[in-house]
C-alpha cells in the first residue's frame, strides 16, 4: 500500500491472515505518519515492511519465518 493507506496489491499465500490484521497494520501506519519500524508486533502478528518510492511492501507472518530472507526478497 501506499503512504495514504490505499491498498495496491495484496497475495496470501495461506488464508490464517484477515483482512481485518491487514487493516489494523495500515490504520497503525497512517496514524504512525509513515514512520513505524521495519518489524511491528500487533497481537502476536509480525509485520516486516521495507518502503521503497512511496510504497510500503510488508509480509505479515503469525510463525517463525527467516527474517534475513524477507528482507533480502523484499530489497
Amino acid at each position: 500500500f501506499n503512504s495514504n493507506g490505499e491498498l495496491i496489491f495484496i497475495h496470501k499465500f495461506l488464508n490464517d491472515i484477515s483482512s481485518i490484521v491487514i487493516n489494523n497494520y495500515m490504520n497503525h501506519f497512517i496514524n504512525s505518519h509513515c514512520s513505524v519500524s521495519p518489524i511491528t508486533n500487533i497481537n502476536e502478528t509480525y509485520f516486516l515492511s521495507v518502503i521503497e518510492k512511496n510504497v510500503n511492501m510488508v509480509v505479515i507472518t503469525k510463525s517463525n519465518a527467516n527474517v534475513c530472507s524477507i528482507f533480502d526478497f523484499l530489497s
